[in-house]
């Protein structure tokens, strides 16, 4: 855990989209029901650590709206991490809301 770091857990669309972009994310969506992500939606951010999980070529770019959608009907919420730059890995998760 580094200083100055606290962990959130949010629904709020703006709050999670602020974030994800303050570092360069971008919705994307996984076209592959075996990868490993069982959301089905990520956050992109620059750097190539969370894409060695990937299937090669089963995410796709997608729009916050659309996003949001799945991120709703899947019924999930954010983890994250603040103040620690996502290219290190394991700075945010889905969970369910439930």
């Amino acid at each position: 855990m580094h200083l100055n770091e606290t962990i959130r857990l949010t629904t709020d669309r703006e709050e999670i989209r602020r974030w994800a972009e303050s570092y360069g994310g971008k919705p994307q969506i996984i076209d592959d029901l075996h990868a490993l992500d069982i959301s089905g939606i990520r956050i992109d951010f620059p750097g190539p650590a969370d894409d060695i999980f990937l299937p090669e070529n089963k995410e796709r770019d997608i729009s916050w709206n659309e996003f949001f959608k799945e991120f709703d009907n899947r019924k999930l919420a954010l983890v994250y991490r603040e103040n620690v730059d996502p290219a290190d890995n394991n700075t945010y998760r889905f969970i369910h809301r439930d």
